[in-house]
């Protein structure tokens, strides 16, 4: 597991277990321990514990029967136990990357382009509060709007399918077209946990997105309630995001966080 995830699991056990086979062994993991007790458990070693599940019959409105409930002990919260993006990306082109650098206190901005999508309003507003943001732009908008991508260079450009399609060979075109126009390498691809685009991306050894954090409508409501270190943050283009994409801006940046190129949030 720590192999292929590059991060050390949760171990999950019962309290008695670990004190007769595992005090001492496993001491640079993190521990879920089970223990059907009104009492909190204490190990033996008196080890910190991370999340207690303190019983096996709870009960949830909507599930019939029975069903485990856990709690976090002590300080410990979700953080302690979310996947953490590996921070060396170099030639992972097989994994999908979810996030930055967890430490930093940067988010980036990501918007999907298909055929039709009209991306004034949101360049006009990133050019008015001195923000770059990535665009993932289907090749025959590309064909479509030359000039446009041509005044785009200040931003990070990639290539999010050909009509709403992976054709590999529409893709790689895609790539290099858009490569010409851009005048700057295409380094990524962007999924929404789409296997045959990862698989796709990896081939042609570019690294492929999936964001953090995918927002349909209520866009300032969404970031204000999610808004943490390292988000890629993908903003559908529609009308009721656009209205809210400055008060957004100005909320993160309130916040205390930087709004990063996909680049520069990756190599922190």
């Amino acid at each position: 597991i720590e192999k292929e995830y590059r991060q050390p699991p949760l171990l999950y056990t019962f309290r008695n277990f670990y004190n007769k086979h595992l005090v001492g062994k496993v001491n640079d993991y993190k521990l879920m321990i089970a223990m059907y007790t009104p009492e909190e458990p204490v190990l033996a070693d008196e080890r910190d514990i991370t999340m207690w599940q303190y019983t096996s019959k709870g009960r949830i409105l909507g599930i019939n029967g029975y069903v485990d409930k856990s709690r976090f002990m002590g300080n410990h919260g979700l953080r302690d136990i979310r996947f953490q993006h590996i921070h060396r990306i170099d030639d992972n082109y097989d994994k999908y990357i979810i996030s930055g650098n967890r430490e930093k206190r940067s988010v980036s901005l990501v918007f999907k382009v298909y055929k039709d999508t009209n991306i004034a309003g949101i360049l006009d507003i990133l050019r008015d509060e001195k923000i770059e943001a990535n665009f993932f732009i289907d090749g025959t908008y590309l064909e479509n709007n030359i000039s446009k991508i041509k005044n785009m260079k200040n931003h990070e450009l990639g290539i999010l399918s050909y009509d709403n399609s992976y054709d590999k060979s529409l893709f790689e075109t895609s790539i290099s077209y858009l490569e010409n126009i851009y005048e700057k390498d295409v380094k990524y691809c962007y999924s929404e946990n789409n296997m045959e685009v990862l698989n796709l991306c990896s081939k042609l050894k570019l690294h492929t997105i999936m964001p953090s954090l995918i927002i349909k409508n209520n866009l300032y409501r969404e970031v204000k309630s999610n808004l943490d270190n390292s988000l890629i943050i993908s903003i559908d283009v529609n009308n009721y995001n656009i209205k809210e994409l400055k008060v957004t801006i100005d909320y993160i940046k309130g916040k205390g966080y930087k709004i990063l190129l996909l680049s520069d949030l990756l190599s922190e």
